[in-house]
């Protein structure tokens, strides 16, 4: 089974418009053969850097295609409580995969119940240590809106305040959840829909959902995540391990697409759904533990 979205491309943001229009490398590659040979369409801001989109609307605002930023959503409700020890270490094996890569990323972790929590924020990946039991401590109710909005609008405003050469090419944010949706007191469904809409159709973020004990594909749905990247899976360890392996593939091939360092497989790996990369994972693992 494949997708027929634009998960596969959609990563290679090479530049945003400051009118709004996203633009990857192949984009720009046509943007200077075109539009660049007229003078009028060149605009020489910091250094040259800079060229007015053909849109008319703005500038075409570079950013580091090497360089991506993942933002980590992880469910610390009460229900997690029998699989702490496995979600930790699901997290910690996401971070050991993500270091081996050759690209640079940036890594921000968010842990919620009904209080919302950032103890690594934006830190490069080769800066960050494993998470610990201390660190990841479950208890209380699911403000998962609360925190899918909290981390879009800090992060948003993070990397606006960053110099444009220093911003990333790709942004990759991962949700983890076990459970729905009952504690959120700040957004709503329609608002964090339409800001995850907003971000995917302006800067071309990447959204991944992964949900426990639901349709998560539905629950994707309704806050404007494609169902090619989104899964359920199965609330044990085998199925933690499965889905932090899955998701580590599916950013890894992200921020390689973003880069232009990927493969003809990894472009293709994008296309297949989250869902049956997690099945996959699942399988294999439950059979290789004789069905743990």
């Amino acid at each position: 089974m494949r997708c027929s979205g634009k998960s596969g491309s959609s990563g290679r943001v090479g530049g945003v418009c400051s009118g709004g229009l996203a633009w990857n490398w192949k984009d720009f590659a046509c943007l200077l053969q075109n539009f660049l040979p007229f003078g009028s369409r060149k605009v020489l801001q910091n250094g040259g850097r800079d060229y007015k989109c053909p849109c008319g609307s703005g500038i075409l605002i570079f950013m580091n295609k090497n360089l991506t930023e993942i933002a980590y959503i992880l469910d610390r409700s009460g229900s997690m409580q029998p699989l702490a020890e496995q979600a930790v270490a699901a997290f910690n094996s996401f971070l050991e995969d993500q270091k081996s890569d050759t690209g640079s990323a940036r890594l921000t972790l968010a842990l919620f119940d009904d209080v919302y929590d950032v103890p690594i924020n934006g830190v490069p990946l080769d800066e960050i240590t494993p998470l610990t039991a201390a660190d990841y401590q479950p208890r209380d109710m699911t403000a998962l809106l609360d925190a899918i909005g909290q981390t879009i609008e800090d992060l948003g405003k993070r990397l606006e305040a960053i110099p444009e050469a220093e911003r990333p090419g790709s942004v990759i944010v991962a949700i983890f959840t076990d459970g729905f949706e009952n504690s959120s007191q700040r957004f709503t469904w329609a608002e964090v829909s339409e800001r995850i809409k907003h971000q995917r159709e302006v800067y071309k973020w990447e959204f991944l959902f992964l949900g426990a004990n639901q349709d998560a594909i539905a629950t994707a749905a309704s806050l404007n995540i494609d169902a090619c990247n989104s899964s359920s899976y199965v609330a044990d360890g085998v199925g933690l391990r499965s889905t932090s392996a899955a998701l580590s593939q599916k950013a890894m091939a992200l921020r390689r697409i973003s880069s232009g360092r990927a493969s003809e497989d990894e472009v293709a790996f994008m296309k297949i759904p989250m869902s049956d990369v997690v099945h996959e994972e699942d399988r294999k693992r439950r059979e290789k533990s004789g069905g743990e």
